[in-house]
């Protein structure tokens, strides 16, 4: 049985498995300008967060809350590790299709999965511009 008084601090030891924004709308909406905002503000907010650890990802995932609070997830994989915002972006987008867009949403959410930790020994097209 649980008790709940387990004081010691949490401590993250590994990296994760997955990096996720929440985009919350003021009020549900269908409305594809907003829907757009939410997906690019959410997706921003990943990708630094991914950069910034030091990850490739290879699996875009969208999460959507309805009005009705019912929910839905979808996903799409790379064929091969990257850290491409547009594809990401790209991704997540074209994942909004595949739901239904006659409900209102009352949030959304982007992430990555499959991640895979950058050697910074590798160089990449960038390092040379």
């Amino acid at each position: 049985m649980a008790l709940g008084t387990n004081i010691e601090e949490i401590v993250e030891t590994e990296d994760p498995i997955s990096i996720s924004r929440t985009y919350n709308f003021d009020k549900p909406t269908l409305k594809q300008n907003e829907i757009n905002v939410g997906i690019m503000q959410s997706a921003a907010e990943v990708y630094s967060e991914m950069i910034k650890k030091g990850f490739f990802y290879k699996t875009v995932t969208l999460n959507i809350v309805y009005d009705d609070y019912t929910a839905t997830a979808r996903s799409k994989s790379h064929s091969i590790y990257t850290d491409d915002r547009n594809i990401f972006e790209k991704y997540a987008h074209d994942l909004i299709l595949t739901t239904d867009l006659n409900k209102k949403i009352r949030k959304i959410s982007t992430g990555v999965s499959n991640l895979k930790k950058i050697d910074k020994r590798q160089t990449t097209l960038f390092d040379f511009l």
